[in-house]
This record gives structure tokens, sequence and C-alpha cells, in this order.
């Protein structure tokens, strides 16, 4: 059987509220060559009953299903496994496509020369609340503050920060296997950060501005004491990893960007010993950060 344009990713945890609006937007789309592998994380609820109800009037959606809950990213893992697509196109459960997400894509990819550089094509998208509310905002306006590059090559930028939307991006799936996929970190918003430092490094980015996708966002508990001190410990694993593999090809600049970051994670989690360390890494990096000297002094 001939391998389809796009292998379409959806990892679902009790679903069951959202998974129907983001299967419908699948099959909504006006472009039809994909594949969609749904992996099902051990849910409690009607999550498997309801892909399995769209696997049985479509061939094309392909159904797996862990036998507990292993988390986002191995969940990931079996789904990029079991696809054969050549360029992956993520869509979570609880997000939603337009019809010409898949269409414009095409348009871009199909443009791209064989053997050529790794690619990721991702576009804007419109943030809507848990019941499907437009917020007003898109997604580059409320995480892209700093207007971060969004095509090229991004990889000094994007290790200080993620903007990349996961629902909204597509790459080629022999880079992503490359680069390593996704590893599993115990903290929200960590993850695919992980994932498109290490994908950077390999590929260039191409950005389209439409917003094509739509990004729930959920009110959660992630200003908790407790939850920031996971995400801390989490952003502190990558950025150590970031340094370890990539600080060869990052400016002293960045570098000291970085090391200030891990600064503020080590406050974070009352370490202040090694704030000061690495405040004055930052510094060091940066003579002209005299704020990050003062707080080498203070640890604080």
């Amino acid at each position: 059987m001939e391998e389809p344009f796009f292998s379409i990713m959806m990892p679902a945890y009790n679903a069951q509220k959202y998974i129907r609006l983001a299967l419908d937007s699948i099959s909504q789309q006006s472009f039809a060559d994909y594949e969609v592998i749904v992996v099902d994380d051990g849910s409690s609820d009607a999550t498997a009953a309801i892909v399995q109800e769209y696997a049985a009037t479509d061939s094309r959606i392909k159904f797996f299903q862990n036998e507990t809950n292993v988390g986002c990213n191995a969940t990931r893992m079996t789904a990029l496994a079991n696809m054969s697509g050549k360029y992956v196109a993520f869509l979570d459960s609880d997000d939603i496509w337009l019809p010409q997400k898949l269409e414009v894509f095409y348009q871009v990819l199909n443009k791209r020369e064989e053997g050529s550089k790794g690619i990721c094509v991702h576009s804007d998208a419109v943030l809507i609340d848990a019941e499907g509310n437009d917020t007003g905002c898109g997604f580059q306006e409320k995480f892209n503050v700093r207007n971060n590059p969004v095509s090229g090559n991004i990889l000094e930028a994007i290790v200080l920060t993620n903007w990349i939307n996961m629902s909204a991006a597509v790459v080629d799936r022999q880079t992503l296997i490359t680069a390593g996929g996704f590893r599993e970190f115990n903290g929200s918003g960590i993850d695919d950060w992980d994932m498109w430092v290490r994908f950077a490094n390999f590929a260039e980015f191409v950005f389209i501005q439409d917003r094509l996708t739509l990004y729930r966002v959920h009110q959660g508990g992630i200003s908790s004491e407790h939850n920031k001190k996971q995400i801390a410990c989490a952003r502190e694993e990558v950025y150590k990893n970031i340094l370890k593999l990539y600080q060869k090809q990052l400016s002293s600049d960045v570098v000291s960007k970085v090391c200030y970051q891990r600064a503020a994670n080590a406050v974070v989690l009352g370490f202040s010993w090694l704030a000061r360390k690495y405040f004055f890494e930052a510094w060091v990096g940066n003579k002209l950060n005299i704020k990050a000297l003062a707080r080498a002094i203070t640890g604080c």
C-alpha cells in the first residue's frame, strides 16, 4: 500500500469530552491523503469506544491502546512507531483543525526538494477556552511575546523558550526519528519544548501566518507551588541537556541567558547556593548583565 502523505498523531487520555470534535475536524479536511494514529493512554472513560466507533467507518483511522497509563510522550512514541506517512502532523485530542489545514501545509511541503534539510512547517492558532469560545487571542500573540524568529534556523531562540504549537505543526517523520522523538518529563509544557530543541538542531522551520488550528486553553493549577517546582525541575533537565549537546553551537549571549534561566529555576526550588553559581556563570557569559552579578551575590 502506498504511504500516505501525512500521518496524524493523536495521543488521548480520558478525552471523551473533546475527541469527537478533534476527529471530526480531521474527517472534514479538504486534503484526504492521510492516516490517523490514535493511541489511548489507558483511559478510564469512553475514549477508546469513541475512537473505535470512528475507526469502524474509516480505515484511515488506526487505534492503539496502552494497557496502563504511561504518559503522553511514551504514548507519542508508540504512535510514531506505528505510522508510515512521510510527514507527521500533530493534533491533540482536545484541539481542532480548520478544514483547509492539511491542504495549506501540503502546498508548502510538496515544493520541498528531496534530500533537503529536515523541516517543520507550523502555523498560528486561535486560542479557545474550555467550552470552545474564541478568546480573541492568537497563539503567537500569547506565547511569542518577544517576537522570536519563527522561520529558518531557530535553534538559538528555541533553547530559551517554546512558542511552537504542537497541534499547529507538521514535521518530516525521518527527522523526528533522527532527533530522538519524545522524552517524558514530569512537568507541564516541558515535553514538547524539549523535542523542539532537539528537532531544531536538524531542521529549518517555515511559518504560516494563517490561524488554522483552534488551540484549547484549560484552566488548571499550574500556578500552584507544587507545579511551579515540578516545572522548574523539568526545565532544569532540559537546560542541562541543551548545554551538554549544543553549547559549542550557541553564542555566549544565549549560553548566558540559559545559565540565568537555570539560576531562576534554582531559586524556585530553594537552592540558593546553586542559584548563585548559575547567576555568576550568566554574568561571566555577559559582563553587561549586572543583574546576574547582583543576584549571584544575594542568591535570590
